[in-house]
């Protein structure tokens, strides 16, 4: 699949988080829970040379922000406004 093909929103919490696979289109491809130690193994698993992860920036999910930077496009997302 090529780059920037899929998005992946995050939704983190303090112990897992949701993840939900969708295209630019808006077609969900996969939702899921995960535990936050998961996330990176899932996304590289995607197989894309540079996804697209929209997360909400917070407390909690700063430090998943961090190492999911080095590898991924990071999208920070507005709680109250998200938009592809």
């Amino acid at each position: 699949m090529g780059s920037g093909s899929l998005y992946v929103g995050i939704d983190g919490h303090k112990n897992f988080s949701l993840l939900c696979t969708m295209t630019k289109e808006g077609e969900i491809i996969e939702e899921k829970k995960v535990r936050n130690e998961e996330i990176e193994k899932i996304i590289e698993e995607l197989g894309l040379d540079n996804p697209i992860v929209v997360i909400e920036p917070t407390t909690t999910t700063y430090p998943l922000i961090r190492r999911l930077r080095k590898k991924t496009e990071i999208k920070l997302a507005h709680p109250q406004k998200p938009k592809l």
